[in-house]
């Protein structure tokens, strides 16, 4: 087994609608989860005040952008780079206003 060191980090296996965090969160990441909506209302609840939404995505979404619940806002989406994919890969950044 392999292990990364990230003393400050803590794997949880439940769904994010039914878990509820001691602390908030700065950061929630989704990849293959949902589309952008449906992850910024399930995160809502574990984030901070401040808090930030990552989103992995293949080609921008536009659609799914533009779908946002109101009060959610796009921060970035800067165009990723994948060894060994020759297909798009965005980040969706967002936060809630």
């Amino acid at each position: 087994m392999i292990e990364l060191p990230l003393p400050n980090a803590q794997a949880v296996g439940a769904r994010i609608e039914e878990y509820v965090p001691a602390t908030p969160f700065d950061v929630a990441i989704s990849r293959a989860f949902a589309d952008l909506a449906t992850f910024a209302r399930a995160a809502r609840p574990q984030l901070a005040d401040a808090g930030l939404m990552f989103a992995m995505k293949g080609a921008l979404p536009a659609d799914e952008i533009a779908a946002l619940p109101a009060g959610v806002e796009v921060v970035a989406t800067p165009r990723l780079h994948v060894p060994g994919l020759d297909g798009d890969r965005h980040l969706v950044v967002m936060r809630w206003r």
